[in-house]
């Protein structure tokens, strides 16, 4: 079966089965996961005995079997990965506590302001203090720190 992509045309004879002993043989596991083999990250779900066509499918050997159970009960909306292990996992996001400093001390600023600033007032020690603490975080001066600082309490 020849496959076009613009001018470039791609010759995949493996991928031309449609009658289901064939597909079987091709895709044995039925249900599949292609990912990325450099991040291992999930980029699309295969049901390829349901499909009417596999043409865009890779071949099997390039993607991970997915059992039955994990296929009915994984929730594959969600962004996921293959473990060093084989299994399959979700992938989380992990936001860098730098990235949450950002975010406290743009909002600990605009506290600052609207409550001592705007008004003339002197901005309470603990409150420099504590935006201090959060440009350490933000700027990468504070690596050791696993959360946040707590606000000062509201005088």
């Amino acid at each position: 079966m020849a496959l076009a992509y613009g001018s470039l045309h791609l010759e995949r004879p493996e991928m031309n089965i449609n009658a289901q002993p064939e597909r079987q043989q091709a895709f044995p596991a039925r249900y599949y996961a292609q990912y990325d083999p450099a991040t291992r990250r999930v980029t699309g779900w295969h049901d390829t005995w349901a499909l009417s066509s596999v043409a865009h499918v890779p071949p099997a050997s390039g993607m991970h079997p997915v059992t039955p159970e994990d296929w009915a009960s994984l929730p594959r909306h969600l962004s996921h990965r293959i473990g060093e292990d084989g299994v399959i996992v979700r992938h989380v996001h992990v936001i860098p506590l730098s990235m949450h400093a950002r975010r406290a001390l743009a909002d600990a600023r605009r506290h600052v302001w609207n409550e001592y600033g705007a008004l003339g007032e002197t901005v309470p020690a603990e409150w420099i203090a504590y935006q201090k603490a959060l440009l350490a975080i933000r700027d990468g001066a504070d690596a050791t720190s696993a959360v946040l600082p707590r606000p000062p309490a509201a005088t």
